[in-house]
């Protein structure tokens, strides 16, 4: 397994694994082994998924969100005080020009709502979801699962659908 998630947090009965990325790269659902790394220690924990990055793709949202993994995207890179001059010269628009960078350690009013609002709001129904889908998770996290059929057993499964695709039928000669 994985090394340690970065936070745990406790509400009554409901245990939540949250992994922070201040990462430059977009967090994809088929190539992310950030994202592989979280489900990983959730399924192993039984705990709720929490992913915070700077930015997640639309389609990680919408197909890991149905499954119970929460995601929050933070907009910016932080660098901390010490590489200030590194950080002013990655925005200036004639080298990298990346306008979201910010300096310092400290969390912005944003993340600070998710935290102490949104996230506590949301673990109940969360919590639900993840058990339900904590086996295609777990396959899909541990590469047992590839991502199409990840995507299209879920998509299934929270629609009510059967799962397994019916058998091609063969024509009549």
């Amino acid at each position: 397994m994985p090394g340690r998630l970065d936070f745990i947090i406790i509400q009554g009965k409901i245990v939540a694994g949250i992994e922070v990325k201040n990462v430059r790269p977009w967090i994809y659902p088929d190539s992310s082994k950030y994202l592989f790394d979280l489900l990983k220690k959730c399924c192993a924990i039984s705990a709720v998924p929490v992913l915070i990055a700077r930015r997640i793709h639309y389609s990680t949202f919408s197909v890991l969100s149905r499954c119970g993994v929460i995601i929050h995207q933070t907009f910016n890179q932080l660098y901390p005080y010490s590489e200030a001059a590194l950080a002013s010269k990655a925005r200036q628009k004639d080298l990298l020009g990346y306008h979201d960078i910010r300096i310092g350690n400290q969390p912005d009013d944003r993340l600070i709502k998710f935290l102490h609002t949104n996230l506590p709001a949301l673990l109940p129904s969360f919590h639900g979801r993840f058990e339900q889908f904590r086996d295609l998770l777990c396959a899909y996290s541990s590469g047992n699962l590839p991502y199409a059929e990840f995507a299209g057993r879920s998509k299934r499964r929270a629609c009510g659908e059967p799962e397994d695709l019916p058998e091609f039928e063969q024509p009549d000669d």
